[in-house]
């Protein structure tokens, strides 16, 4: 959930109402706060409407109460987000807050461990008319078809970079990450500049120039199949679940591939609906994707107010869950830049 500043109330500017645009409503011309207003949307499956709408009601003031004034409301009791300041123990340290500088005494090296595709039988049981494994970049292009919920490039062999950095020894602030909009060619220049400023990197100058070159191809192929002239991209460490509720991304298409740790889980689009209904479980019908793979996932698209949560196409996925493993993932994924992108910098 985020919670966002908007725009300014048009009532609490100096501009009169005459000056007001013409898309503010008709009422809040003559309304006594004019269009001061706040929202509340809420989006879930099989929720109780009626009784969540009584609970709302309950928290609203009554007439009386709203006119004693905000005088009187800082004296009650703030049940929701109290202004309370925690004691030094509870503060979280700054260790906790920045990558370690030193390997975690206890991973899970399996976890670590290059995977490799799996068996043909199994390859030509995951490609159906909604999954789509590919050979070739090019072939990425299968997404764009109307049943394609997940088309994935399988590489031959993966990329050495990706072997040097499932080294457990690695120490997680030594990992590589970069976050920001690129042009649609040359994004291997942004990524080394940044990369560069990292205080300590485990990669050797060449793995640094292949994994800029990857990210470059990757960028390029992705601006091509959605027609972007910039791509956000994300190279991030992950040392949670992460998204470790089953979901559909509200975008319309998602690069992903992984380049160290443990890969993003998904399901068939038949156990969608199941899926779903049950986000926090695991399912029977999980697969995973490899290290050989590159995956672009078909998002539900922009989610509207009132949007139903099932019978929609996007590929379910979630990240896989390990937490406790002691491992950090590195994973890079593309998207269509979004105006939140654009205050990134």
């Amino acid at each position: 959930m985020d919670l966002l500043p908007g725009e300014p109330w048009l009532h609490a500017t100096e501009l009169p109402v005459t000056g007001w645009p013409d898309d503010v409503p008709k009422w809040a011309h003559s309304a006594a706060h004019g269009d001061r207003r706040v929202e509340l949307g809420l989006v879930g499956m099989d929720a109780n409407v009626a009784a969540l709408r009584r609970a709302l009601t309950r928290a609203l003031l009554t007439r009386d109460e709203f006119a004693l004034g905000d005088e009187v409301w800082q004296q009650w009791e703030d049940k929701v987000s109290p202004f309370v300041q925690p004691s030094a123990a509870l503060l979280p340290q700054l260790s906790d807050l920045v990558f370690s500088e030193v390997a975690p005494d206890h991973v899970d090296a399996k976890l670590l461990a290059v995977t490799p595709p799996p068996s043909t039988w199994m390859q030509h049981a995951m490609a159906t008319d909604t999954i789509a494994v590919v050979k070739q970049p090019a072939g990425l292009a299968k997404i764009r078809d109307a049943n394609v919920q997940l088309a994935v490039w399988r590489r031959a062999s993966v990329p050495q970079f990706v072997v040097a950095l499932s080294d457990p020894a690695i120490a997680p602030s030594d990992l590589p990450r970069f976050e920001g909009i690129v042009p649609s060619t040359g994004a291997s220049e942004a990524v080394r500049e940044q990369l560069s400023l990292q205080k300590r990197l485990a990669l050797t100058d060449g793995d640094v120039d292949e994994l800029a070159t990857d990210i470059d191809r990757l960028v390029r192929v992705f601006a091509k199949l959605t027609k972007s002239k910039e791509v956000f991209v994300k190279l991030e460490v992950l040392a949670d679940n992460g998204c470790k509720f089953w979901h559909q991304d509200s975008v319309s298409f998602r690069l992903v591939t992984t380049y160290r740790g443990p890969c993003t889980e998904w399901v068939p689009p038949d156990a969608s609906k199941a899926t779903l209904r049950r986000k926090s479980a695991d399912s029977t019908r999980a697969q995973s994707l490899c290290h050989h793979d590159v995956a672009l996932f078909k998002g539900r698209g922009e989610t509207s107010h009132g949007d139903s949560l099932l019978n929609h196409p996007g590929i379910v996925h979630r990240s896989p869950h390990i937490a406790g493993s002691g491992i950090h993932r590195v994973a890079l994924v593309l998207d269509i830049p979004r105006p939140e992108h654009l205050e990134l910098g």
